[in-house]
């Protein structure tokens, strides 16, 4: 970076199979909103033409924060397993996000998974769960966590348009 550059915010990654692009795009727009500024989302990043593991590669490093997001396609995922691999290699912290009922790699054994499957009738987000994991984004945000957790529970849908 040189010395006219302007000074990076917060970088996210969020490794994740294709099939699951649509659940990412709005989980981008989250992460977004909790402070980080630029988010790594290879369908978004990567140019086309880009030998895109040296890509991958220096996401991974300049992230602060390594999201993977882990679906039935996703476990099943040669180049995910390959960035989860390659994240710890580099020391960073994987954030593990559960989205459906997918049996956890052996590579998660006896590690915290975040679960964001879908809740059945009755079934709420879990407010905790994020707090362990980002307790300085979620503190004091109980009435927007409640509407998240109505939603949620009534299975309303959100539409995300970007322009």
């Amino acid at each position: 970076m040189s010395a006219t550059d302007p000074t990076p915010g917060k970088r996210a990654f969020i490794s994740h199979s294709s099939p699951d692009d649509r659940y990412v795009v709005e989980f981008v727009q989250l992460v977004r909103s909790l402070g980080f500024d630029q988010v790594f989302n290879d369908s978004h990043t990567i140019e086309p033409d880009e030998k895109f593991w040296d890509r991958i590669e220096r996401g991974i490093r300049e992230c602060d924060a390594f999201v993977v997001i882990l679906s039935q396609t996703s476990v099943k995922s040669y180049w995910v397993d390959k960035e989860v691999q390659f994240a710890r290699s580099e020391g960073k912290r994987v954030i593990p996000i559960r989205i459906d009922d997918c049996k956890l790699p052996s590579s998660f054994d006896g590690r915290d998974v975040i679960e964001l499957k879908h809740a059945g009738k009755g079934q709420r987000l879990s407010p905790p769960r994020f707090i362990h994991h980002a307790a300085e984004h979620f503190l004091g945000r109980e009435p927007q966590l409640a509407l998240l957790d109505d939603a949620w529970t009534n299975g309303t849908n959100v539409l995300t348009i970007i322009a």
